[in-house]
């Protein structure tokens, strides 16, 4: 459905809005209306119940205490169902980082606090799609020999990096995008982030990064995360063998194979930060 229509069917049909690049999964619009900011979000209907699982995951994280903008409804509106959610306030991480390059340790600390947050909470509920779940034969693979060793059971974010994690710039005002979010062991979802930086490193000059401040940003992560868990952040072959899987799986046929395989080989190495 068009979003015009989207905002008349909603009553919303006055309220100003702005196109919001750089979405992956769904489509995504700033609404001003009746003097207040929204984060509107549009998927094709099929996909409802990812918005109702992610609405059920961002209500429960926020009764928990973390910075998670508040979902103020999640509604069908012809071929596609929307979400609208407060408008996080402040800059993405990585906005941050390339505006105060020398600030990378200490942004890096508040990250890796908020990521370990996360991963105190026991979530209580079962989910009915869950992100972690084995795609290909080499991933359940993986997987199994996982349960086998045995795993802890946390909410996972399983998105966490610098364009889903907003700053004031002293402290993390937003946690975005749950779509990924799991039930399972945290390292499943620190490799996760670790993967996701090893692809950034790749091509730092696309994101505007200085490569120094990157390197700082991830020894901070790992100093705030350790010091909130009160544990090491580590990198098990398990695990970082699971996440070069998966991102090799969602960006097969966008990046040349020669540089995704240099991209997992980088997964799979030990972290030197």
């Amino acid at each position: 459905m068009d979003i015009g229509e989207v905002l008349k069917e909603t009553g919303m049909e006055h309220a100003a809005i702005t196109k919001i690049n750089g979405g992956r999964d769904s489509s995504v619009w700033k609404v001003q209306w009746a003097g207040k900011e929204y984060a509107l979000r549009m998927l094709p209907s099929k996909r409802s119940g990812q918005f109702l699982q992610e609405q059920k995951i961002m209500e429960w994280a926020l009764e928990a205490g973390l910075p998670v903008p508040a979902v103020r409804l999640v509604k069908r509106c012809g071929e596609s169902v929307i979400m609208l959610l407060d408008w996080a306030e402040g800059k993405t991480i990585l906005e941050e980082l390339i505006l105060h390059p020398g600030r990378g340790e200490s942004l890096g600390q508040s990250f890796g606090a908020a990521h370990a947050a996360i991963h105190k909470c026991a979530f209580p509920f079962e989910l009915a799609l869950n992100w972690i779940a084995p795609r290909s034969k080499e991933e359940e693979v993986i997987s199994e020999r996982i349960m086998l060793e045995g795993e802890e059971k946390a909410l996972l974010h399983m998105d966490f990096h610098p364009l889903n994690v907003m700053t004031d710039g002293e402290k993390i005002t937003a946690i975005l995008d749950w779509t990924n979010c799991s039930v399972g062991d945290p390292r499943y979802d620190t490799a996760r982030t670790y993967s996701i930086f090893k692809l950034v490193e790749g091509d730092v000059s696309k994101y505007g990064l200085d490569p120094a401040a990157l390197h700082t940003f991830q020894h901070g992560w790992r100093e705030g995360y350790e010091k909130e868990s009160a544990r090491s952040l580590v990198f098990p072959d398990l695990y970082t063998d699971w996440a070069g899987q998966r991102l090799a799986d969602e960006w097969r046929g966008e990046l040349p194979a020669e540089q995704l395989a240099r991209i997992i080989q980088r997964i799979g190495a030990s972290p030197s930060f």
